[in-house]
């Protein structure tokens, strides 16, 4: 799990997110960001009834994302509110085929960092 200051909670800030036009899809992950006046960044993750009807399956896929936003993300002080959007297919993906998917994903969009 994130600690509580990286991640994204209220409906108000799930909206920003969404309403921004930055993002990209990778193989059935999307990523929907916009950068922020924080000094660190924040995240929150979409998993859908699409994407399996069992709620173990789709907490399961929120914390393998939740790990790699860890692993990654945090250390890189990216300063942007940042959603991931899981689409049907993902939940089958092994952990290092994510892993590959998300570094994709965030080299396509070239995301900006703060001031280190």
């Amino acid at each position: 799990m994130l600690p509580r200051i990286h991640r994204l909670k209220k409906k108000k800030d799930f909206d920003v997110v969404f309403k921004g036009k930055k993002g990209a899809e990778e193989d059935g992950l999307v990523f929907r960001f916009v950068p922020n006046k924080l000094e660190y960044g924040r995240f929150g993750f979409v998993i859908g009834k699409n994407v399996s009807s069992r709620a173990t399956v789709r907490n399961l896929v929120r914390r393998r994302l939740s790990a790699l936003v860890r692993k990654h993300a945090l250390e890189e002080k990216y300063w942007i509110d940042g959603i991931f959007v899981a689409k049907p297919g993902l939940e089958l993906k092994k952990n290092k085929e994510l892993e590959e998917i998300m570094i994709r994903l965030v080299k396509k969009i070239g995301l900006p960092q703060g001031a280190a």
